[in-house]
């Protein structure tokens, strides 16, 4: 890939059709954008609707975007044409030697300085606009460059479409077919022309018609056979070679796109990281842990050179935790060696900072040919949600209201509020609710009405010694108004 600056923030934004078949923009070839709506160019370019005035402003995430498409081919179309530009000086060099006894020896000296000083201004050119483009390619920058390889593309065509011109009217038949070889060469250049399909014009139209021109001057069944040959192969070269710019345009702004959600996904993963206990994690094809080992590290308790070329498996049964039984590594290991993906599998592990429990899911990664290369997966570390679940654990089966709740519960709805909450939660948890500190027979009704289990307080006794509670029951109960089952209450007495 040429080097190109990378552009945070950039957006493969279509324009709002549900295929994403149409952007909002096209590149042109001298490097300018166009913010037409329209369907792409062979080379590149979308062509605007005819009903479309004018063209939609592009936004500050297109404009990034084409200014990247465009540093991106600026940098292809160099890479290639500096291979071109040494070729066609070696080729001008060539043929002054093969036609230095036969034609004009000034014309061929002239012809092989102005291609090869307009290659070797190619060359030059070539490492000065490849690092603008590496420092960061503004607007201005690349459509100097576009303009310079569009002078230089133009210049090359004009020097070699003198060559047919001249000499194929003055050669025989053996060596016209040297030069009619060196021209069809230079016809098919255009398949070199790199992404922008005007350089491939501008450098082979002129050699074109310099062709047409020299055999002009031939003998006529000869030249008349030749130009219509001619005309079918430069029409297919142009016609193939505008598909090509396309989808090399295509191609290119598919890479750029691609790289920019590249960056803005990492930036996604950096800050998810960084902001919350879940991690990433990703081994080989024979379980070593891959790059960034510092998040399990940390929840280990080592350095993170320690975890370098060492597998998953090898740390988890390292670091298990056998003293409490069952640790939930095998059931992981077992989905890995199965190359099947598992998801919410705990582990308890053994470190430095005490027993940790992580919770890994995971799935295998196949390439484009469906061979395994590894795993990938996220862990989250769940130990305090399980060192919470251990403290409430306990086995209780009551819950006790206290007497701030019962006091004045007549007069304060939100006590009953309250009082009623609690009663819900302990039956949808099969607890029985026990209320301290009644005191009336008005507070009992309530709690009755809210399904309370339990009561206890000074109006049924205070605290009484243990060889007066059975007296104390008997009277209680002999004293009780009936009431339906459903809605008794069990009488607490504190015994001392």
């Amino acid at each position: 890939m040429p080097p190109v600056s990378a552009h945070p923030g950039l957006s493969g934004r279509r324009d709002g059709s549900p295929d994403g078949s149409r952007d909002r923009f096209a590149v042109l070839d001298d490097g300018r954008t166009t913010g037409a709506i329209g369907d792409a160019g062979p080379e590149g370019v979308e062509t605007a609707p005819e009903q479309a005035d004018t063209p939609a402003s592009p936004s500050q995430d297109e404009a990034r975007l084409g200014a990247a498409v465009r540093a991106a081919m600026l940098g292809e179309t160099l890479q290639l044409g500096r291979y071109s530009a040494f070729t066609q000086a070696t080729v001008a060099l060539s043929l002054a030697a093969i036609f230095w006894d036969i034609a004009a020896k000034t014309y061929l000296a002239v012809l092989a300085a102005a291609v090869t000083t307009l290659c070797g201004a190619a060359i030059v050119a070539t490492p000065r606009y490849r690092g603008v483009i590496g420092g960061g390619a503004s607007c201005p920058s690349t459509r100097g460059a576009f303009r310079v390889l569009h002078l230089l593309a133009f210049g090359r065509g004009l020097a070699w479409a003198t060559m047919p011109a001249v000499l194929l009217p003055t050669l025989d038949n053996a060596y016209r077919v040297v030069v009619g070889a060196v021209c069809a060469a230079l016809i098919s250049h255009a398949y070199v022309a790199g992404p922008v399909f005007s350089l491939a014009l501008l450098a082979v139209v002129p050699v074109v018609a310099g062709i047409f021109i020299g055999l002009a001057g031939c003998e006529g069944p000869v030249g008349h056979s030749v130009a219509l040959l001619l005309t079918l192969y430069a029409t297919f070269v142009f016609v193939s070679a505008r598909r090509l710019c396309g989808h090399a345009y295509q191609r290119i702004r598919n890479r750029v796109v691609v790289q920019a959600q590249s960056e803005t996904i990492e930036l996604l993963l950096k800050d998810f990281a960084e902001g919350t206990s879940d991690w990433l994690w990703e081994i080989d094809t024979v379980g070593r842990l891959r790059p960034s080992l510092e998040p399990i590290a940390g929840l280990l308790g080592v350095d993170p050179v320690a975890l370098r070329h060492r597998t998953l498996q090898a740390v988890l049964r390292d670091f298990a935790d056998e003293a409490g039984g069952a640790t939930g590594i095998d059931a992981v290991l077992t989905a890995i060696a199965a190359r099947s993906p598992f998801r919410d599998h705990t582990v308890r592990l053994r470190t430095r900072d005490g027993r940790r429990w992580l919770t890994l899911n995971g799935r295998p990664v196949f390439d484009a040919l469906g061979t395994f290369v590894g795993y990938r997966g996220v862990g989250s570390d769940v130990t305090a949600s399980r060192e919470a679940q251990a403290r409430i654990a306990f086995p209780f089966d009551k819950v006790k209201v206290d007497r701030s709740f019962v006091r004045d519960l007549q007069g304060r709805p939100e006590k009953v509020a309250v009082v009623e909450a609690i009663a819900r939660m302990a039956r949808a948890l099969s607890m029985n609710v026990t209320v301290e500190g009644v005191e009336t027979q008005a507070q009992l009704d309530v709690l009755r009405a809210k399904r309370c289990d339990v009561a206890q307080g000074f109006l049924y006794s205070p605290a009484r010694p243990a060889s007066e509670v059975m007296a104390l029951i008997d009277r209680i109960e002999a004293t009780s108004s009936p009431v339906p089952d459903q809605a008794r209450m069990r009488t607490a007495l504190a015994i001392v």
